[in-house]
């Protein structure tokens, strides 16, 4: 798959609130903060 649809992918995934989906682009050791909760 391109570089270019795994990023469009991505943002669709972030855009519907899939977020098992956007995750999975996610490499397992990052890490994120929403509105002071790490997540």
């Amino acid at each position: 798959m391109p570089n270019s649809e795994k990023l469009t992918l991505f943002f669709q995934a972030e855009n519907q609130k899939d977020w098992e989906m956007y995750q999975s682009f996610l490499h397992s050791v990052i890490t994120g903060e929403l509105q002071g909760k790490e997540v």
